[in-house]
């Protein structure tokens, strides 16, 4: 009898237990599935609420004539208020302020290129929480003289899964440089996505001159990524066509995983708005090395990997530094001929030289803008050319073929030759150019001004490679394509040359550009240096910039460029003479009338 109890109590032990496993299953199958939904439901949520607040704006109407503002919110579209653009711009730091109102009034002239967006870090002034505000030229109305453009708070994006809700992570790159700076945990390891929008036709404003302001930014596009950021990714907009995601937190296994993910974002975008013809991203990988050193240095190598995967095969691509990426490997099929072409261009000095004689009565000696192209290969451009070089750690052996062959081109005559290079190309330059003596005493390298600028604020010592250029006895022309531009006196005084692009259709008729040669006259005339006015377009333009005060002069109608260089004869000068002569004449015949005029009167 007992041991039938025993074993009944032992069947129904095992019974309840099996019944009980069964409860516990079920209930964890239907956690799981509720679990599921309910995230799907958060996610849906959260990216709702990006949405509405991503589309939280203000509306404004900039009267030119009377300079006042009238703006209205999106969500009360009823209350209209008017204020004056004085009252504006003082909502806005110094800084700011003065960047507002160079995009404002920058916008509004004509045959603008000015980007139709701008944007500044900013506080709530009622929570004090950090947000971006982004500004977005719509229209712009001639006729009437009214701008339209709108305000959009960019908000402070928080994921809720990750318990840090109201947290905030978009962020400028100060911010960013800051955080590291203060915050220990993440000085470790910290990975930067560089996110480029690229143009695939290369016109990213050909509308921006028109009244209709139809450019896209990626600031749109990026609305979709913000699921992505967490505590430890933060992303910084750095102009309206790109933006860096700094990650903390990422292995370098999920770098190729996010990379794709954001690229789908992207590419969804396009169709969704029917643009995957016209649009495209590139994005380059670059890890923090030493968090001593500030952001920008990072940000430089991760945009050069943005450069290149745009040049890849295909439509969207990223590319990864310092590993067998997509780039190395689409670039392997080609990168072998390439090789092989460079090398032997470089051997053999296969480039065609161009010469544009210099006009002057200035400058004693014959001077010529040299360039050169390269033949008979598949690489087409100098340019690409010289970046393949440098690529290839052959960008030395490259200069030093250019300048022999540009000086064998020149012979013995007694010429000196202008050559354009990059500032970043320097130390390849003064390297190729020891124990070339006779070139150098012809050379003068050009430099372009905005690139120093770019360069010096980005924390790159200039004026070490100045100096390397000075005690290597090689002569500077600055290429100054800027007047507004604040060049340090240091580096104008090391000039032997400066040269002037015009950007003009005649400058008879170009009230603007007349004003610009007048005021780089007067920021140049001290350092009583050779000053060329290049892109003249007619013997009427040089005579024009004759009488601001210039003495030489590049212009193609007068004299073009030739595969060998040429003395031009005086003839030039004779033409001058004559239109100069014929302008006099028919100033005196003007005046001269104008007084029988009176006489009568």
């Amino acid at each position: 009898m007992i041991k039938i109890m025993l074993a009944t109590w032992e069947w129904n032990l095992v019974s309840i237990s099996f019944v009980a496993l069964v409860c516990v299953f079920v209930a964890v199958f239907i956690f799981s599935i509720s679990f599921h939904y309910f995230s799907q439901y958060i996610d849906r949520r959260h990216n709702s609420n990006i949405a509405f607040n991503s589309e939280k704006s203000r509306i404004f109407t900039l009267d030119v004539s009377t300079s006042q503002l009238y703006y209205f919110d999106k969500q009360d579209m009823r209350n209209q208020v008017k204020i004056s653009l004085d009252d504006f711009y003082s909502e806005f730091d110094k800084l700011q302020a003065e960047q507002m109102h160079q995009w404002i009034n920058s916008s509004m002239e004509e045959n603008s290129h000015q980007s139709a967006f701008i944007s500044f870090p900013s506080k709530i002034k009622t929570t004090g929480k950090e947000c971006i505000l982004l500004f977005h030229i719509t229209s712009y109305n001639r006729e009437k003289h009214k701008l339209h453009f709108e305000e959009i708070t960019l908000p402070g994006v928080s994921i809720k899964k990750n318990c840090s809700a109201g947290k905030n992570y978009l962020k400028s790159v100060k911010q960013i440089q800051n955080i590291i700076e203060t915050n220990k945990k993440y000085r470790q390891q910290c990975l930067l996505i560089y996110i480029k929008l690229n143009h695939k036709t290369g016109k990213i404003n050909e509308n921006s001159n028109t009244e209709s302001y139809t450019y896209y930014s990626i600031y749109q596009p990026l609305v979709s990524t913000y699921r992505y950021l967490n505590k430890s990714r933060f992303l910084a907009h750095i102009d309206d066509r790109k933006a860096c995601l700094f990650d903390f937190d990422i292995t370098d296994e999920k770098i190729e995983v996010l990379c794709r993910k954001i690229i789908r974002k992207f590419e969804r975008y396009f169709q969704l708005k029917a643009m995957p013809t016209l649009y495209t991203i590139s994005i380059g990988c670059a890890r923090v090395k030493d968090f001593s050193e500030p952001l920008s240095k990072t940000i430089k190598r991760a945009s050069k990997m943005a450069d290149r995967a745009s040049e890849l095969e295909g439509d969207s691509n990223y590319l990864i530094e310092g590993e067998l990426t997509s780039w190395q490997k689409a670039k392997n099929k080609r990168v072998k001929t390439e090789v092989i072409d460079m090398e032997s261009l470089i051997a053999n000095r296969t480039f065609r030289c161009y010469f544009t004689p210099v006009l002057s009565t200035d400058i004693k000696k014959n001077t010529f803008l040299a360039t050169i192209k390269p033949y008979g290969t598949s690489i087409k451009e100098y340019n690409d050319l010289a970046k393949e070089a440098k690529h290839q750690g052959k960008l030395r052996k490259l200069l030093q073929a250019s300048f022999t062959t540009i000086y064998q081109s020149i012979g013995k005559n007694d010429y000196d030759f202008i050559f354009f290079t990059s500032f970043n190309n320097v130390p390849s330059v003064v390297s190729a150019l020891e124990g070339l003596a006779e070139i150098k005493s012809k050379l003068y390298l050009l430099l372009n001004l905005s690139e120093i600028q770019q360069l010096s604020e980005s924390g790159l010592d200039v004026d070490k490679y100045l100096e390397a250029l000075k005690q290597a006895g090689i002569k500077i022309a600055l290429n100054y394509d800027d007047v507004d531009l604040d060049a340090p006196k240091g580096i104008l005084a090391r000039c032997s040359m400066f040269l002037i692009v015009v950007n003009s259709e005649g400058l008879h008729s170009d009230e603007r550009t007349k004003s610009e040669l007048i005021a780089f006259k007067a920021v140049l005339q001290d350092y009583n240096k050779p000053i060329i006015v290049d892109k003249m377009l007619t013997s009427a333009d040089i005579l024009f910039a004759k009488d601001l005060g210039y003495n030489s002069f590049i212009c193609e109608s007068v004299a073009g460029t030739s595969s060998s260089p040429y003395i031009l004869e005086d003839d030039w000068k004779e033409e001058i003479k004559k239109i100069d002569e014929v302008s006099s004449t028919q100033k005196d015949e003007k005046e001269l009338h104008e007084e029988v005029v009176k006489e009568e009167e």
